[in-house]
């Protein structure tokens, strides 16, 4: 199968895809969130920009993937609430997306895991580690009622991100160090086991799995030819710099 569009979010337009909260993304004890992302323009210090969030920020939050500048230092964050609102794990790994350019990105989350090495971050399919922790240990998630946001926190329309997404993939399983790698340049079928939601955004913002957990668009968020990889898979990103994988600086 061919890989033949991306989503285009344009912050300045508070742009962002969500769907409603269905039992199969109320993830608990193991899960892997992927996706590939090309940055529009650099984040500014104190910017916030949700990547992938099931979170209202209130009392519904049950995991969130944002990109966070503090002060000059760039952070892919991830954080999960085990009561929906204050008891929460959060790791971060200092990393800066290079703008204009596909970065993919995976995390994997093992409740299981002792505090501070639940997550393991991957960029373009090589492990980053565990990245640092902050807030108290979270061995279950919540199942919380608060809607998909794909760059956004649903709510927030400050917080969109500016960029391109595309390869959005949700498990409820732990993907392996060689899954990701094996296959974060090839598009799936959406049948794979574990896979609760995947949005190609082959023009559509559908989910392929059989959930039918599809997107609706906020503000009109378009689609591209713009593409991380084309064809079945291989070779890996477009305009993928070299040496661009652990801690890059600010």
């Amino acid at each position: 199968m061919a890989n033949t569009h991306s989503t285009t979010l344009v912050k300045a337009s508070n742009q962002s895809w969500n769907c409603p909260d269905h039992s199969s993304l109320d993830l608990t004890t193991t899960a892997t969130w992927e996706f590939y992302i090309k940055p529009s323009s650099a984040i500014s210090s104190g910017g916030l920009w949700g990547l992938i969030t099931k979170d209202d920020i209130s009392t519904q939050r049950s995991y969130a993937i944002d990109y966070y500048n503090n002060s000059g230092t760039r952070l892919l964050r991830i954080g999960v609430t085990s009561n929906g609102a204050s008891t929460y794990e959060e790791n971060s790994l200092a990393y800066t997306l290079p703008v204009s350019t596909w970065t993919h990105i995976a995390i994997t989350y093992k409740g299981s895991n002792s505090y501070g090495s639940r997550f393991e971050f991957f960029v373009n399919g090589v492990s980053q580690g565990n990245g640092a922790v902050a807030g108290s240990g979270v061995a279950s998630i919540w199942n919380g009622t608060a809607n998909l946001s794909i760059g956004n926190y649903i709510g927030y329309p400050s917080l969109c991100a500016d960029a391109q997404f595309d390869e959005v993939r949700i498990w409820n399983t732990v993907r392996t160090a060689s899954q990701i790698s094996t296959n974060y340049n090839v598009e799936l079928t959406g049948s794979e086991s574990g896979l609760v939601a995947y949005y190609k955004f082959a023009n559509n913002a559908n989910d392929s799995t059989t959930n039918a957990n599809n997107l609706t668009g906020v503000n009109s968020p378009t689609f591209t030819t713009d593409v991380p990889f084309s064809g079945g898979g291989g070779g890996g990103p477009t305009n993928y710099p070299a040496l661009l994988l652990m801690n890059n600086p600010a």
